[in-house]
């Protein structure tokens, strides 16, 4: 096992169990992959994304840095990293976090779990384009 593996696995004995379970649960990964071809994102920046996506899973770092860690180590400008941060939140953080909720026993509820969902970014809804009545959404090329 390399160092960095190693790494993760102790940090991983330091997430509480309700949440290492819902982790488990579910397919983040695959996720995570989903939302990078989605947003066109090279093989680094999917390899970036979801190493960011992990490192808050795992409570290495806070939820709130989520965009700013996607500009700086994904290579992304700020619409798209706030774009990116709103489908991890939307499609992998909360889902993680709903299956926690749903299977904790009475005395888990009080073991950190918390920590998960404490300072989600907030995603600005001006990053969307108006879309006026009679026109079409259309892929600007991107």
């Amino acid at each position: 096992m390399d160092e960095k593996s190693k790494i993760i696995e102790e940090q991983l004995t330091k997430v509480p169990i309700n949440l290492r379970r819902a982790i488990k649960k579910t397919a983040w990964e695959k996720v995570a992959s989903d939302i990078s071809k989605n947003n066109k994102l090279n093989e680094a920046q999917e390899r970036s994304l979801e190493q960011e996506t992990m490192l808050i899973l795992y409570l290495f770092d806070n939820p709130s840095n989520l965009i700013s860690n996607i500009i700086k180590e994904v290579g992304v400008d700020n619409v798209k990293a706030e774009i990116l941060a709103e489908e991890i939140v939307n499609k992998i953080l909360l889902p993680i976090q709903r299956l926690v909720e749903a299977e904790s026993t009475p005395q888990e509820k009080g073991m950190g779990s918390d920590k998960f969902h404490t300072n989600l970014p907030e995603i600005a809804p001006e990053i969307y384009p108006m879309v006026e009545e009679g026109e079409v959404v259309h892929d600007a090329g991107l």
